[in-house]
């Protein structure tokens, strides 16, 4: 698929892929002479958790399954009263088609209850926090290793440096691409990475704070569900330069930083 689209358009051609492998990127670049660029963006493992955990306590189908998964019983409703597991969150009320699901006995974070952080073949594999961790790993320490058909072709951001400075690192990315930055892009950045975002869609809409965006989560998460995620991601994340909360960083103190520089040993660019 990916040989198809590449060979589609004769100039430009981007394509989104979550979590890919990068060796499945070999074989297109050797053996297709594709000139493939890779641009890696990468997140704070609690940001991710808590981003899943706002997706599948909104998407109702997606939550079903999860905690049909984890041996959650249901019952139909016979009111027209909405069940939702976790009160207040998402965007709207959430509709479990008139099913209440209850647990023998409910215990745990509400990221164990959603299935994140399992260990076991259950779920797909990388919609967990372990798998995500370790697919994490993996692809940075190939990445470390650069070997020749990567050099050129690989590019390493992580979203908090992008939205401490947006515009900054869109002029690097444009530049590492080898094209030109319209001043309507710039525009664009500007217009939906600043200043306060009032009404629209604040899980899934464009407009966004993105210097807020980046560490709402700090503020969404409780302690246990933060101390989880680095008990389980602990490695991955010192090697990129998260702190955890285990180094006298309150998670609420939002005047405290939890993210450092890039480690030297951190490939940036190849």
């Amino acid at each position: 698929m990916l040989r198809h689209q590449c060979r589609k358009f004769k100039k430009y051609r981007g394509i989104k892929t979550i979590r890919a492998d990068l060796n499945l990127l070999l074989k297109l670049i050797e053996e297709d002479t594709v000139n493939v660029k890779i641009l890696h963006l990468i997140r704070d493992p609690r940001g991710v958790a808590n981003s899943r955990r706002q997706v599948y306590s909104v998407d109702s189908n997606s939550m079903q399954r999860r905690l049909a998964a984890r041996g959650y019983r249901h019952r139909v409703l016979h009111d027209d009263r909405v069940a939702n597991p976790f009160p207040g969150e998402g965007r709207r009320p959430m509709s479990l088609h008139h099913h209440h699901y209850q647990s023998p006995i409910a215990r745990g974070t509400r990221l164990d209850i959603l299935g994140l952080m399992e260990t076991s073949d259950v779920f797909p594999l990388l919609n967990t926090m372990p798998a995500y961790c370790k697919w994490l790993d993996s692809t940075i320490t190939l990445a470390q290793k650069q070997p020749d058909w990567l050099k050129g072709r690989y590019k390493l951001i992580r979203y908090e440096d992008y939205a401490a400075t947006p515009l900054s690192v869109t002029e690097d990315v444009y530049r590492y691409f080898d094209m030109y930055l319209p001043d309507k892009v710039r525009r664009w950045v500007a217009n939906n990475t600043e200043g306060d975002v009032k009404g629209g869609d604040r899980l899934y809409g464009s407009h966004k704070n993105s210097s807020e965006a980046a560490f709402k989560w700090r503020t969404l998460m409780t302690a246990e569900e933060a101390l989880q995620v680095e008990k389980e991601c602990g490695d991955i994340m010192k090697r990129l330069g998260y702190r955890t909360t285990s180094s006298r960083v309150r998670l609420d103190d939002l005047e405290q930083s939890l993210f450092l520089p890039l480690p030297d040993d951190i490939p940036r660019e190849l």
